[in-house]
């Protein structure tokens, strides 16, 4: 079959000089015509990015995609109908290398698979892309064999290829024998090497959209205004600075084009945070546009800080998410154990419940001790104990600090001691804030833990501070931020339960821990601990409570008809709503015997108790089961009883925390009430 006009057109402009390619443009309409293609990034690799299109014969062939996917499934067709058979690779730092051959747009995928030590792999680039939903597959030439690939990986080949050059490349799906898991365990514990050594990686966001040429041309506004170095634009930018360089106003439709492409499916997956956090050289690609991640980050986290996000209703979360990620391991690659990975990124996912560990292995401080997990073999919740158990029989107990509400897990038959990574969204762990804002150091236990030869018994030393005598109702687990107005109806009803069983404490318990004294202490400590203490600099906030008396009076009684928004007026409110959102989330609010008020597990009752294990960060809430056994519910924030906030030296027991056979919890559902 021939190839249409329009895939004609699209191929022959590779091939086109910049001359050449304003004569072609000048055969579309006014409407669509768009000054010279973008030029490729730089890269050590002996292939070359394909020589962009112009962004007006892009938007031409969106017209026809169809067509385009036709002429894809129709050449590639053209192999061998033999299939091509992997060989194995010897085992230690040998990885295949895929030589992608010159062609043109609609010429079949021709290329050649390789084994070689990894540095001896000549100049590569590594790439990072989502494989996709869409299982439609294509066939390619590979040694003169017929190999799938999906949709998806095709269309990146297409983009990659050079009209003369071969293209080196690495690609997870085409360089490892998928269909051998132990292959697969073997080359997943050498990805670091695979994307550190490579001389580029590239990152790939799919084809090129409607709104991508948009959203291109206002991040490269947005670029200059972002100019400096990282850590001078994090302290100096601000939203005056941004009005000042006449940046295109919050109606421009250019910033819901950026939108759209911050919340590209790349952003959210767990294997992508290694693939982008180990090279310098490495590059955003969508369709025929580029631009460096080192800039995107920097634009990415100067948008967040300058509050545009807030000020021009922006959802950027997931992309936001990984350039805060990826700045701090590049910034401090030595603080990051996997378990603290693994708290740190809850919100990425994975297409197997495995990955969520294999995934972060690669960027873990403490890799050559965890390395050997990564088996293909072995089940979640055989993986999940195991890393536990890696850290707890070690003294490190800051893993049970993700281990809450176990009636949210996914895997019911998990210890209430092993965090089930799978889960999310849930209540972020404690140990996440203590890294960004400080916290209580590290302390080694004087008695390791010990389990028990059926895996059924952990046994910890810890010491038991008080117990909960009240909860207030449970917030609910929101999704929608028209919600929020909902939540003040909750707040305020904690609010008073605190005075109702606080009012006759002393006025040191109530203040001791946020070091505010004003007229009114519970509401001063109460409207703290909403934000689990943050500091009021980080919401550029002057009191905990002129904040959350402002955040009352600017939110409606009653919630608006259809889902109407609540829109608020003063960023500071709106950055202490996001604080106490999200430091609320999936906990609930108590207060305890001894008059203390704090936040705890979701599903915690009057009558648990709170216990301080030796080594632990934060008090735990447990529930007995048996004599002398408990079950863990999970973290809880105290303030007064934090670590080291006990009075008097502490007396350790014995505490045996129980594995308990669990059901599925179900939630309320619904609009307002949806996990």
């Amino acid at each position: 079959m021939a190839p249409s006009p329009v895939v004609g057109l699209f191929s022959k402009s590779y091939l086109l000089g910049q001359r050449e390619v304003h004569q072609e443009q000048s055969k579309l309409p006014d409407s669509t015509r768009q000054p010279a293609a973008l030029h490729r990034p730089r890269s050590h690799t002996e292939g070359r990015l394909v020589e962009a299109v112009t962004s007006g014969l892009c938007i031409e062939v969106q017209y026809s995609y169809e067509l385009i996917l036709q002429a894809i499934t129709t050449t590639d067709c053209l192999c061998s109908v033999s299939r091509y058979k992997y060989r194995s690779i010897p085992k230690g730092s040998h990885i295949r290398c895929f030589d992608l051959l010159p062609g043109l747009w609609d010429d079949p995928i021709r290329g050649h698979l390789s084994a070689r030590l990894i540095g001896e792999a000549g100049s590569y680039a590594a790439v990072s892309y989502t494989w996709g939903s869409d299982d439609t597959k294509v066939t390619i030439d590979c040694d003169g064999f017929g190999l799938d690939a999906k949709l998806n990986l095709a269309i990146l080949l297409r983009r990659l290829r050079s009209p003369a050059d071969i293209t080196r490349l690495w690609v997870d799906a085409l360089c490892i024998n998928q269909s051998d898991e132990c292959e697969r365990s073997d080359q997943v514990r050498l990805m670091d090497s695979v994307y550190r050594s490579a001389g580029s990686v590239i990152i790939w966001l799919g084809e090129e959209e409607e709104t991508t040429a948009e959203a291109f041309s206002l991040l490269e506004e947005l670029r200059e205004v972002f100019h400096q170095s990282l850590d001078e634009y994090l302290t100096t930018t601000t939203y005056e600075t941004l009005s000042a360089s006449k940046l295109p106003q919050y109606d421009e439709p250019r910033w819901d084009a950026s939108e759209t492409l911050l919340n590209n499916s790349w952003f959210s997956r767990t294997w992508v945070l290694q693939e982008a956090s180990l090279n310098k050289c490495t590059w955003i690609q969508q369709g025929g546009h580029t631009i460096e991640w080192l800039t995107l980050r920097r634009v990415i986290l100067g948008v967040c800080v300058a509050r545009m996000n807030i000020l021009y209703h922006i959802n950027i979360s997931a992309s936001q998410h990984m350039a805060h990620a990826c700045s701090a391991i590049i910034a401090d690659p030595s603080a990051w154990p996997l378990h603290e990975l693994l708290g740190n990124t809850e919100w990425t996912s994975s297409s197997q419940d495995v990955d969520k560990v294999f995934g972060l292995v690669g960027l873990a401080s403490d890799q050559q001790t965890v390395k050997h997990l990564v088996d293909y073999t072995c089940d979640a919740t055989a993986l999940y104990r195991k890393v536990a158990l890696t850290y707890l029989l070690d003294g490190d107990l800051k893993m049970l600090n993700s281990a809450s509400d176990h009636s949210f897990a996914q895997y019911t038959d998990l210890p209430t001691w092993v965090p089930d990574w799978s889960s999310w969204p849930r209540a972020s762990s404690l140990g996440i804030y203590f890294r960004k804002h400080g916290g209580p150091p590290r302390t080694q236990p004087a008695k390791l833990p010990t389990v028990s030869p059926d895996g059924s018994r952990l046994t910890v030393s810890g010491q038991f501070t008080d117990r909960v005598v009240a909860i207030g109702r449970h917030l609910p687990i929101l999704r929608e931020t028209t919600d929020r107005a909902l939540v003040f109806i909750f707040l305020e009803s904690w609010r008073r339960l605190a005075h109702r069983y606080l009012a006759n404490a002393s006025h040191s318990t109530t203040t001791r821990a946020t070091g505010v004294d004003l007229s009114n202490p519970i509401d001063a400590a109460f409207a703290s601990l909403l934000t689990l203490d943050c500091p009021l600099a980080h919401m550029a906030c002057t009191s905990y409570t002129d904040t959350y008396s402002r955040l009352l009076e600017q939110t409606p009684r009653h919630l608006p008809r259809n889902g109407g928004s609540v829109q608020y007026k003063d960023v500071d409110v709106f950055r202490y709503l996001n604080r106490m959102l999200t430091s609320c989330r999936k906990r609930t609010f108590f207060v305890t015997e001894q008059g203390f008020m704090g936040l705890g597990p979701y599903f915690l009752r009057p009558g648990d108790r709170m216990v301080q294990l030796d080594g632990g960060w934060t008090p735990m809430a447990v529930r007995r089961k048996l004599a002398g056994c408990f079950e863990l519910i999970g973290e809880a924030y105290v303030p007064g009883l934090m670590k080291g906030g006990c009075e008097g030296e502490a007396v350790y027991e014995d505490i045996c925390l129980v594995c308990i056979v669990r059901f599925a919890t179900r939630v309320r559902t619904g609009k307002r009430f949806a996990i």
